[in-house]
């Protein structure tokens, strides 16, 4: 009887597992054709904030290349363009800074830690840059130099407006 019993619980056990296997066999290729992200890494918060930063630096820097034949990355109307388009990022992402060391008022262990990570950060900008610009070719330094800043620029800003206060 003990055993029946037994038999009849693992019996669907059985039989839900199966159920389960099969509806999610069925749609997976459903949710994944609908999904946004093409790679698994994008799904992670990471992922999403560099998906996030890369097209809108796509954005920001194209107005910089149109017009310009084959989109080389030198003269002057593209360098002009380079620091118009990272002074403005800078001052968004001082105005983000600004509003998210508010909205942290409450909690200030977290303002301390982001205005010293706000300082670790623009070190690291600028010295990345000019390593960036010491290593291109002299008459791409510049641009090199402005677009590194701007990409930069722009990765922090979209970082620090997912991860706090959103």
């Amino acid at each position: 009887m003990e055993q029946a019993r037994i038999a009849k619980r693992l019996a669907r056990v059985i039989l839900a597992t199966k159920l389960v296997a099969s509806i999610s066999i069925i749609l997976l290729p459903c949710y994944s054709a609908l999904s946004q992200y093409n790679d698994p890494h994008e799904l992670t918060s990471r992922g999403v904030i560099s998906e996030d930063a890369r097209e809108t630096y796509r954005q920001v820097v194209e107005p910089c290349y149109h017009g310009v034949p084959d989109k080389s990355a030198d003269g002057p109307a593209v360098l002009e363009c380079l620091k118009l388009q990272a002074r403005r990022e800078g001052e968004t992402l001082d105005a983000l800074y600004r509003a998210r060391i508010s909205y942290l008022a409450s909690s200030p262990d977290q303002a301390s830690r982001l205005r010293t990570a706000q300082k670790a950060w623009l070190q690291f900008r600028d010295e990345n840059c000019e390593f960036i610009r010491s290593v291109a070719p002299r008459r791409s330094a510049d641009e090199s130099f402005y677009d590194c800043v701007l990409k930069t620029t722009i990765d922090r800003r979209v970082e620090l407006r997912r991860s706090v206060g959103d």
